[in-house]
């Protein structure tokens, strides 16, 4: 059965940690829906995108932020997202 799902923190490090396409890009639709775009030193143009693992509160995740680094937001701010794909070929 094929899925679409959001990368735990876990699952980002493990296979985007260090990597040149770690950072996500925004697409231009996105960007005119409101996403919020780094703006200065090395996370300009990237966006933060949201992960699947729950942070310390109950209205709270863990995204992965602009910087490489992960970081808890509640998730009512304009954050991104970069869906995983498990196909069965």
């Amino acid at each position: 059965v094929d899925k679409a799902y959001l990368l735990s923190r876990a699952e980002h490090k493990a296979y985007l940690d260090g990597k040149t396409y770690e950072k996500g890009r925004p697409t231009d639709y996105a960007k005119i829906q409101g996403l919020n775009v780094g703006d200065s030193g090395s996370s300009s143009g990237y966006v933060s995108c949201w992960l699947r693992t729950p942070a310390n509160s109950a209205t709270s995740v863990f995204n992965a932020s602009t910087s490489g680094g992960y970081s808890s937001n509640p998730v009512r701010e304009v954050k991104g997202i970069r869906p995983a794909i498990d196909m069965m070929l």
